[in-house]
């Protein structure tokens, strides 16, 4: 094997690398994660995976369980939740625990020493606040928020199941993007591990308006910075929780909802 390995590394001019077992782990399974997050984010697809593997019975009792109040609109924005959570956090905590076997709180869960910071996040949410209540004013904001869109107060009940998951989804976005890829190789990059971090998290905007995709690569870079200067991910998801419920209740502030 080295007598081959030898003549390759000559042929091809291959000098010798320092293989790092974690940034490669990392990688691959983000990688591999932000394929299933693309490819089974709704429930045709999820119904399908499952009647072909199991059967059309199991796939049956799954779309039975998650279909609320015959509601086949959030039966799908729930699938796209509950795939959130299952690609962006769950997955990702047993990797950290069953391959890397390290603890997540070395992962951006904890909240020792991010007090003497909070101050920074309050900001953020203040100044995010104006700029959200200009913005929702725009149709392309309206059309696009909230994801589950509502016309009666009748459906505010499964709406509040929707924002349930939404505020999930966005736990599990915060630590995979600023958790799981950004401490996961910062050993190794420093803080170009932000940037790492930040092009896969302004790709998955993609689709949205493009103010709110070109705000994604700042939000990803603030965010990263806080995150990798205070070791937590904790009040980044409390500024992504607070924005994007105000988001979603401006447009239905906008929509007339509460008019009534």
């Amino acid at each position: 094997m080295n007598y081959w390995l030898s003549h390759f590394k000559k042929y091809f001019s291959v000098d010798e690398i320092n293989i790092d077992k974690k940034v490669v782990v990392i990688f691959i399974s983000a990688s591999i994660l932000l394929v299933l997050s693309e490819y089974y984010d709704s429930s045709f697809e999820v119904f399908s995976t499952i009647k072909n593997l199991l059967g059309q019975n199991v796939a049956d009792k799954c779309s039975a369980y998650t279909l609320i109040n015959n509601d086949y609109t959030l039966q799908n924005l729930l699938i796209w939740g509950f795939n959130c959570v299952l690609v962006f956090l769950v997955l990702p905590i047993l990797i950290i625990k069953l391959v890397l076997k390290e603890n997540i709180s070395a992962y951006g869960f904890q909240i020792k020493g991010i007090r003497k910071h909070s101050w920074i996040y309050f900001l953020l949410i203040l100044i995010m606040f104006p700029i959200v209540f200009v913005v929702s004013k725009s149709p392309a904001f309206l059309n696009q928020y909230p994801f589950y869109h509502i016309t009666s107060k009748n459906q505010l009940n499964n709406f509040f199941i929707w924002e349930i998951i939404y505020v999930l989804q966005f736990i599990s976005l915060e630590f995979f993007f600023r958790g799981f890829l950004l401490h996961g190789v910062k050993h190794k990059f420093g803080y170009y591990s932000i940037l790492f971090a930040v092009v896969p998290y302004c790709m998955i905007h993609f689709g949205k308006p493009i103010s709110e995709t070109f705000g994604a690569i700042l939000a990803g870079c603030i965010l990263g910075f806080l995150s990798l200067n205070t070791n937590s991910i904790l009040f980044g998801i409390l500024v992504h929780v607070t924005i994007a419920l105000t988001m979603d209740f401006c447009a239905l502030w906008r929509s007339g909802l509460f008019n009534n």
